[in-house]
């Protein structure tokens, strides 16, 4: 991704406890300041994934990690324990598929101990913006019009730059 660094440090910068996949709690925090994240067409991207070594089982344990990580962090609370609820059942049924249903479970646990020791940097957004950022992940990608339209559903405004 690319962003103009005033953008980056303004909203916090990257939360150090996310081990993957930051760039979603980042997105959000832009939402809240008014920003939107836009897909560069026509550009070419040389993507290198990492060679697959050893046992790659602890992905689910990460993965289930962020999602808490993400709603403890910037979720607002009236959202946030239907969240978490929906975020168990997905990720313990992930576990389960994958035969390591321990390891959502081991999330979980971890989880609610990084969310007492990190509770003084609980940064939720606002609802609207949590629904509009919900709305639009779902969406995928659309003319900025219709991002529009969403934004001033859920009582936001794009900023002007």
């Amino acid at each position: 991704n690319a962003l103009r660094r005033e953008l980056f440090l303004a909203c916090g910068s990257y939360c150090g406890s996310f081990r993957q996949g930051e760039e979603r709690g980042l997105s959000l925090k832009l939402l809240e300041m008014g920003m939107i994240v836009r897909v560069a067409a026509n550009h070419h991207i040389d993507h290198y994934p990492q060679p697959r070594v050893g046992d790659r089982s602890s992905i689910i344990f990460w993965s289930a990690r962020n999602f808490y990580q993400f709603g403890w962090r910037y979720i607002p609370l009236p959202t946030l324990i239907p969240f978490l609820a929906l975020t168990t059942v997905r990720q313990v049924k992930n576990g389960l598929m994958k035969r390591r249903p321990l390891q959502p479970l081991a999330a979980m646990c971890c989880s609610l101990m990084d969310a007492w020791h990190t509770r003084g940097q609980r940064s939720p957004v606002s609802a609207g913006s949590f629904r509009a950022f919900q709305e639009l992940s779902k969406a995928g990608v659309l003319r900025l019009s219709e991002v529009r339209a969403i934004l001033k559903k859920h009582g936001r405004a794009l900023a002007s730059c």
